[in-house]
């Protein structure tokens, strides 16, 4: 494949390669062939490894990281802590082959979908759909149990003050989150969201700290029972929910879209090695986390820890309400960073629909000194408010957080964050692997697809009896 050898220089490109506009799949004629974009990504790459560290950890690990004692709690003490390591390895590991792709055929792969499509070929171009899909069925998820946890955080916080007398129900905090969503979400664009999502990186170690402190002191693991509760069926069926919801916390979908605001290293010319510096960092500060998390908040309360560690907890009040809003903030500038993906094609597409209507788009000057159009505030408003505005009427319908984690983890997070980059890797490089590693590689893509079928499994029964003893909007 000739590919393979323009790859090879690829990390090494000119300057003028790795400038080069996104690739978009577009029709022509009885055929498909990629075109340049000219509105998407349309701002120069500038960030170093420091910004992909806080993209990364912002769009990874996010206050659903509290909901991972109760994860933890259906597995039991030796499956929990395996699952944990195991998935904190695969998730840096795997990021790594996505992030080494990126420049694949001396071109920069600026989005998950055109990089499928570029590596898998003319031949399958289902890949860029597949992908496509999944993602955006992972933003779309991500986005409703965000704000569900949101208005949980919120409604937590009006209950440590008001006691008995709490007459608002879940719902309405659930619709406050979600107008919160819809001002941030007019944050232009994921380069310009570096010092929110820095702020934001803080915002998780400190209520990490506070929610494993208090648990630690409030609960203390006295008479913690650690046995998996449940009969045989609801013992299974309730650990293949788990994981989906560790995927849920673990996996990142968006890695291309990250390594596209980053500048070229100097010494290669390539954005490789920032991206993959970033991901080491990252991926070991939030595997520290999660296991820290996890096994405070689990032996402090065994298998009676609750969806959500701080919920747990009941004083000081002031210390919870800090941790509370940090947990608020950072899902909601979370969610966006991620919707930056999907609103970006949308608001592309949608300007290039419309092309007659001026005010949808305003022309700027690229780098290289060519007019392009791209999205303005109305099109930002008429995109992003009305997506906002249907995610949180779903979540304040269907208020099942730790349900939805598992099943949004299962079925879009396994296969996007945990098969594909090893399916994409082998066709990119697999003609250089050694037999042994070939199928190393290939025994790895099966086995997480075989726990994320077990997850879908349990995710599917774990939310349809959630249902059945809910009443919508309560």
């Amino acid at each position: 494949m000739e590919a393979k050898t323009e790859e090879t220089s690829s990390g090494r490109a000119s300057g003028k390669a790795l400038e080069a506009e996104p690739l978009e799949l577009e029709s022509g004629g009885d055929t498909k062939a990629y075109k340049r974009s000219t509105t998407r990504h349309e701002e120069e790459p500038t960030g170093s490894w420091l910004r992909g560290t806080w993209l990364l950890a912002t769009s990874t690990a996010q206050p659903t990281l509290l909901g991972l004692p109760f994860g933890i709690a259906a597995l039991g003490w030796p499956g929990g802590m395996v699952v944990l390591v195991v998935s904190g390895l695969a998730t840096g590991y795997f990021n790594t082959l996505i992030s080494s792709l990126f420049e694949y055929g001396g071109v920069r792969n600026l989005t998950y979908r055109d990089l499928a499509h570029h590596v898998m070929g003319q031949r399958h171009r289902f890949a860029y759909h597949f992908v496509l899909l999944l993602q955006f069925t992972v933003i779309i998820g991500v986005g409703i149990a965000n704000l569900i946890l949101a208005g949980q955080c919120l409604q937590s916080i009006y209950a440590l003050y008001c006691g008995d007398s709490c007459t608002v129900k879940n719902y309405g905090w659930t619709f406050i989150a979600g107008l919160c969503l819809m001002i941030v979400a007019q944050l232009p664009s994921m380069s310009r969201a570096e010092l929110v999502t820095l702020m934001t990186t803080v915002f998780l170690c400190t209520y990490s700290i506070i929610a494993v402190v208090l648990a630690g002191t409030q609960g203390g693991g006295k008479g913690a029972d650690y046995s998996i509760p449940g009969n045989t069926i609801n013992r299974v069926m309730n650990g293949f929910n788990a994981l989906g919801i560790v995927a849920f916390c673990y996996a990142n979908n968006i890695i291309p879209e990250i390594q596209a605001t980053l500048r070229p290293d100097p010494a290669t010319g390539s954005a490789v090695p920032p991206m993959k510096k970033a991901v080491l960092i990252t991926t070991s500060l939030v595997s520290a986390v999660y296991i820290i998390v996890s096994v405070v908040g689990y032996w402090a309360y065994g298998n009676a820890v609750g969806g959500f560690l701080l919920d747990m907890l009941s004083h000081p009040a002031w210390l919870l309400t800090l941790a509370y809003i940090m947990c608020v903030i950072q899902l909601l500038v979370g969610e966006q960073v991620v919707e930056f993906v999907m609103f970006s094609s949308w608001e592309a597409r949608f300007v290039r629909r419309f092309h007659r209507f001026k005010w949808l788009g305003r022309e700027v000057t690229d780098a290289e000194g060519r007019t392009i159009r791209v999205p303005s505030r109305w099109t930002m408003l008429l995109i992003r408010v009305p997506y906002d505005l249907v995610i949180t009427v779903v979540a304040a319908a269907f208020p099942f957080f730790s349900e939805i984690m598992g099943f949004v983890g299962a079925v879009g997070l396994t296969p996007l964050c945990f098969v594909m980059p090893v399916a994409l890797h082998l066709v990119a490089r697999g003609g250089s692997m050694s037999r042994m590693l070939w199928w190393f590689h290939v025994a790895l893509a099966t086995a997480f697809a075989g726990c994320g079928s077990l997850a879908t499994v349990g995710s599917v029964r774990s939310i349809v009896l959630a249902i059945q003893q809910h009443d919508f909007f309560s």
